[in-house]
């Protein structure tokens, strides 16, 4: 089994504490209403839902209308692309640099990496610390992928010199940056700048819906530079045609209900994040939004068989670390979103305590 259908499989687990899955808190949002959404987008646009659709999407203008108002980017109607997902996107950029070297950060996405060697890429991956001096083996065509804003597995988030220094990098040995901003509107303190935003020229924005509004949507917005777009168009009407009418209504109709503002309705579920915050400090665990941290306690050695007993004698679902980087070093990494503060808490506690020796 690969790590994204074992991330899948923990996503639908059982267990008392599902800290091992990325699967957002969807009883702490705003409950939608497919119909009620679909019908609003059909009145407001006339367009029709049941038939095949043009490959880039039915919601371009709602897409550069998006990226507009919630970080102040115009793009142009030839930089944008909907797909499946930022999935799915991925996976036709990997097909688009098969013939360069693409690079990732060490602990990975295990989405980029297991398709870039599905797809048959060369592939580096850059330990994340100073991972700036890294990128000198990367050169003109080659892509970087990264999470600028609360990435997973890590958490990180890139600084505004980070950024201007890795966009700067790019732009100057020629390189494409794919920058996932999947957690971007899960930060509690203010958002920094897009990589886009500072050269939309060599990077790749991919905006999506799955932890905004629900995994099932499957619906992502890309915006890249137009050099790149005919050609990713061509490799998605083979691979998936166009993205489905209806989770384009549903999404479409939630943007005009919500005035294209993609962050209001999170309040709920950010202040959970923000209680968490408070829990992690008391284990000096830096944490500034996002769905995920890494822990390490220091008398355990986090690996797939401590964590198993983890799930089995204490109900708690984790990922060892392992599962996202090829050198283990006992982390764990966790997903706070789905637990309180008192969850937490007592889940932190025995973990750092934990002792599978006992069963």
């Amino acid at each position: 089994m690969d790590s994204i259908q074992f991330l899948n499989n923990l996503a639908e687990t059982k267990a008392k504490y599902n800290l091992g899955a990325g699967v957002p808190p969807l009883e702490l949002y705003p409950q939608l209403f497919p119909d009620e959404l679909m019908t609003l987008f059909v009145k407001e646009t006339g367009a029709d839902l049941m038939p095949y659709h043009r490959t880039e999407g039915i919601l371009g203008e709602f897409a550069r209308t998006t990226i507009l108002l919630n970080e102040n980017i115009r793009v142009e109607e030839n930089q944008v692309v909907l797909t499946n997902g930022v999935q799915e996107a991925i996976f036709l950029t990997l097909q688009l640099f098969k013939g360069n070297k693409v690079a990732c950060l060490d602990p990975y996405y295990p989405g980029f990496v297991d398709a870039a060697r599905i797809v048959g890429c060369e592939l580096e991956i850059i330990k994340e610390e100073n991972f700036l001096l890294g990128l000198n083996s990367l050169k003109k065509g080659d892509l970087f992928y990264i999470s600028a804003d609360n990435s997973n597995p890590s958490g990180k988030t890139l600084t505004q010199q980070e950024r201007e220094t890795l966009v700067e990098i790019a732009s100057e040995r020629g390189f494409f940056l794919f920058d996932d901003s999947t957690y971007r509107e899960f930060n509690l303190e203010s958002k920094l700048p897009t990589l886009f935003s500072i050269n939309p020229k060599c990077v790749i924005h991919a905006l999506s819906f799955s932890k905004i509004l629900a995994p099932g949507l499957r619906t992502a917005f890309l915006y890249l530079p137009e050099a790149l777009r005919k050609s990713l168009l061509k490799l998605k009407s083979s691979v998936s045609l166009n993205n489905s009418g209806f989770t384009q209504g549903i999404v479409g109709g939630w943007l005009l209900k919500n005035e294209f503002i993609l962050s209001n309705h999170l309040g709920i579920i950010k202040n959970r994040l923000r209680e968490n915050q408070k829990v992690l400090v008391k284990f000096g665990v830096e944490y500034s939004g996002g769905f995920f941290i890494l822990f390490k306690p220091k008398n355990q050695f986090y690996n797939m068989k401590l964590c198993n007993s983890l799930l089995l004698n204490q109900g708690i679902s984790t990922c060892p670390l392992s599962l996202f980087s090829p050198h283990e070093n006992g982390h764990l990494r966790l997903c706070i979103a789905n637990i309180n503060e008192q969850q937490l808490q007592k889940v932190l506690d025995i973990i750092i305590n934990f002792d599978y020796h006992e069963y």
